[in-house]
């Protein structure tokens, strides 16, 4: 009597391979956006702080007034917030250190944030500092400035003698 041997997998094997590899795409997938969407805060808030120092170099090496304007999130106009960057030395018929860019103030920088990051708040009055000719900040405007994403908090000290400390959160609540 002759065995025969039947080569190759039944439907059942070949249906239980599909399943398990689709369970695991689907991990290794919320796991790579979950990276991903950290990715994109980290290097959102290594950006700002590299504005924020250009601005103070810029003050610096121009001897005059550089000021940041933050418009945050919960302005109607933009959804996630920009900020723009600007020389106040009344150039152009403008009117010098009233922080408003007026004239032909030199824009040296407008950055929007991007749709999976917020700029939600910060706590510089007026929504604006800004740095004098020795690098400090302008008329002691000190304070914090706050992005998220869906996952991830930070937020982006200056403090007084004009240099900018970062600061990150889970919640919003406990900052390392």
């Amino acid at each position: 009597m002759k065995l025969h041997y039947n080569a190759g997998f039944s439907l059942l094997e070949i249906l239980s391979i599909m399943i398990l590899l689709g369970i695991m795409g689907t991990i290794i997938f919320i796991k790579m956006s979950q990276l991903i969407d950290v990715y994109h805060i980290n290097s959102i808030s290594q950006q700002l702080i590299s504005d924020f120092y250009f601005a103070r170099s810029k003050a610096i090496s121009l001897n005059t007034n550089v000021v940041i304007s933050i418009c945050n999130a919960n302005n109607t106009i933009n959804t996630n917030g920009s900020y723009k960057i600007f020389i106040d030395n009344g150039e152009g018929g403008g009117i010098s250190n009233n922080w408003i860019q007026d004239g032909n103030e030199k824009l040296l920088i407008y950055r929007k944030m991007p749709k999976s990051i917020k700029l939600y708040t910060c706590t510089f009055y007026n929504n604006k500092t800004g740095y004098q000719p020795d690098g400090s900040p302008l008329k002691q405007r000190w304070g914090s400035l706050y992005i998220k994403n869906k996952s991830k908090f930070y937020r982006m000290t200056l403090i007084l003698t004009g240099r900018v400390k970062l600061y990150y959160s889970n919640n919003g609540i406990d900052w390392k």
